[in-house]
């Protein structure tokens, strides 16, 4: 890896673990959901995702969430714990995949939304709520 590759791995590794920290603060209850994933940088990536055992982040997309707004990368990382809790990944069988995924967000933002920590709180729409 050269110098500056490892510099933006490192910045956005930083940024991963501040969050971990901040919602461990907050959320001591994912004690092991936080610390069972890993972090690699992946430039394939348009934001950031889960594969059950790494985030996969793609730094444009971290630094600029998080300078702009740091309870957004919170609640995405939130939101990767509560896939990797429910499984999601490996519950799919034979649903159809896209319909599957959606059901899952639509399933996990809900939860993230009922959480009355600081770190991950949003003003929920009407419209969302809805």
């Amino acid at each position: 890896m050269n110098e500056i590759r490892e510099k933006i791995n490192r910045v956005g590794i930083q940024i991963l673990t501040a969050s971990r920290n901040e919602i461990y603060m907050s959320m001591r209850y994912f004690d092991i959901a936080l610390s069972a994933l890993d972090y690699e940088m992946n430039l394939s990536t348009k934001s950031i995702g889960t594969d059950g055992f790494k985030i996969l982040f793609n730094p444009s997309w971290l630094v600029n969430s998080y300078r702009e707004w740091p309870q957004d990368v919170n609640r995405v990382y939130v939101h990767m714990l509560m896939h990797n809790i429910f499984r999601h990944m490996t519950g799919r069988m034979e649903r159809d995949e896209q319909l599957w995924n959606l059901s899952c967000d639509i399933a996990a933002e809900s939860l993230v939304d009922h959480f009355d920590a600081v770190c991950v709180k949003r003003v929920i729409s009407d419209e969302r709520e809805a």
